[in-house]
């Protein structure tokens, strides 16, 4: 199978152009979410694909594809402040909320 890298709208969404039609591996990755892979995605004899794709884990702030201490760390010595790098929850701060969700999905990993 082979696989293809893209760039994602705002809204999770792509269309990219192939070479041959077939089936594809789709890894995708956004700031501070564990990336997906989307097995086996069917691109049309017109080489065109279209899917939304949503990220549902966040805490991956160091984009190395697992939620450890390396991004407990980066909330950690964030905490208190207004560092957009490491506010998981947009909340303009990092605070109790950012460290949660972190905490919540230790461990995990894409």
């Amino acid at each position: 199978m082979q696989t293809i890298s893209t760039t994602l709208d705002a809204y999770g969404a792509f269309s990219k152009r192939v070479n041959a039609p077939g089936n594809y591996s789709v890894r995708a990755r956004v700031p501070k979410y564990l990336p997906i892979t989307v097995p086996s995605v069917s691109i049309a004899p017109q080489g065109f694909a279209y899917l939304r794709l949503h990220f549902d884990v966040p805490g991956d702030l160091n984009g190395d594809g697992v939620i450890n201490n390396a991004d407990l760390l980066m909330v950690l010595f964030a905490f208190g402040s207004n560092s957009a790098e490491a506010d998981l929850n947009n909340d303009g701060v990092v605070n109790n909320a950012d460290l949660l969700i972190v905490l919540f999905n230790f461990g995990r990993s894409s």
